[in-house]
């Protein structure tokens, strides 16, 4: 109740308000007759006219603002498109030149494991035994290790020296390699 207003000022509020509504009351009580009709189409011309202006503002202000930001952000949003066109064309040139790269890589490792296979396992002759591989390590060097049944453990060079057989392994089948670390790997 503080913030109430003194009874006085609310007294005076009332009759400012009633003299506002009177006000305008009076602006629309014009005489009867022609002169009264035509205070009372110019009046509602005028307010016709207000709204539309208002309107034609409220348009005005989108279109301008809306062309500003076509003719000023439509060059960034070009070069922002544009740039990242080009971005992702060299990294699409870039990725297929690394791709034809690895296929002629991937083709001479595919060669020389077949071969190396062949030899490991020999020319398969009908009814014979064929040695089955079970497990390929890469151990870093440019080396991997190779292990199959019967004990075959074979160390593979990728610089061209080709298949080794590894001596003093066990004549049980391997499944598996796995490296420990400090050129140690542990066969399964």
């Amino acid at each position: 109740m503080a913030d109430s207003p003194p009874y006085e000022d609310v007294t005076e509020e009332w009759q400012r308000h009633d003299l506002t509504r009177a006000a305008n009351r009076a602006e629309w009580n014009v005489p009867k007759g022609r002169i009264g009709d035509l205070i009372r189409q110019l009046r509602r011309r005028a307010m016709s006219a207000e709204r539309r202006s208002t309107l034609f503002l409220v348009v005005l202000v989108f279109v301008v603002g809306f062309g500003l930001a076509f003719y000023l952000l439509l060059p960034f949003w070009k070069q922002f498109v544009d740039g990242r066109r080009d971005t992702l064309n060299q990294t699409i040139a870039a990725t297929d030149l690394a791709s034809q790269s690895l296929t002629g890589e991937r083709e001479i490792l595919r060669a020389e494991i077949a071969a190396a296979l062949k030899w490991a396992i020999g020319d398969p002759v009908p009814g014979a035994p064929v040695v089955p591989l079970y497990g390929v390590a890469p151990l870093g060097d440019g080396t991997a290790l190779i292990v199959g049944s019967g004990g075959t453990v074979l160390r593979y060079a990728v610089d061209g020296t080709g298949l080794s057989k590894v001596e003093g392994a066990p004549y049980e089948d391997l499944y598996g390699v796995d490296l420990l670390g400090d050129g140690a790997a542990m066969i399964v």
